[in-house]
């Protein structure tokens, strides 16, 4: 956990720059795990997070997030821009996934993505696309927000699942999730596709508490 968050500061003081004249807020939550587009990370303990974001008042935006994992931890690192066209708002930027503990460095990820996001009233869309051509994929998500309760499903088009690179794979997850309070959150999720075992295609029941930390 020390690790973790000495990484998260780090990253964040790259930032210094544009934090002089952003609009700064922090995060912070636990949970009993690390869901991630319908899988379950952390199968053997539960998942501590927190992160940094600087968003600027033109609309540029950059951040840093870390998460425990089971064996070592996530950093990530993200920049973008934010708009809005008539009623539409949407979202463009790239995002690092690094793994220190793995030997990964910040210019070095173990994966990269262009974020490609719109939203209109309570609606979303987001796509996900990776830049690494030794990791072939894409994830589409599609949210939907009634109040207390979140709809979402995801799709997930890998040509690496199975080792077969010819043809894509496909994995869908669907989630339904419902705020408890203003701080925790209950998220049942379900994943389902050829590639997958039966194990992994068990319903999932993730609980997340949010630490109330309000922005500078």
């Amino acid at each position: 956990m020390k690790k973790l968050i000495t990484s998260a500061v780090l990253a964040a003081s790259t930032m210094g720059p544009m934090a002089a004249s952003a609009e700064v807020s922090s995060n912070m939550a636990v949970s009993n795990m690390y869901l991630y587009r319908g899988f379950n990370l952390t199968p053997n303990s539960p998942a501590v997070s927190g992160g940094v974001d600087f968003e600027d008042k033109s609309g540029a935006y950059a951040g840093t997030w870390a998460s425990s994992e089971d064996g070592g931890y996530e950093l990530d690192l993200y920049v973008g821009y934010k708009g809005k066209a008539g009623d539409v708002a949407y979202d463009v930027g790239y995002i690092t996934y690094n793994y220190p503990e793995e030997g990964t460095s910040l210019t070095d990820g173990n994966a990269t993505e262009v974020k490609l996001a719109a939203e209109m009233g309570d609606f979303s869309a987001e796509l996900y696309v990776n830049t690494d051509s030794a990791n072939d994929y894409s994830y589409l998500s599609l949210d939907y927000s009634m109040g207390k309760v979140g709809l979402h499903v995801g799709l997930t088009e890998d040509s690496t699942l199975d080792g077969d690179t010819t043809a894509n794979d496909e994995v869908t997850d669907v989630n339904i999730s419902y705020e408890l309070s203003s701080e925790l959150k209950a998220t049942l999720s379900i994943a389902d596709g050829d590639t997958l075992t039966e194990a992994q295609k068990n319903p999932l029941l993730a609980l997340t508490y949010e630490l109330p930390i309000s922005k500078k």
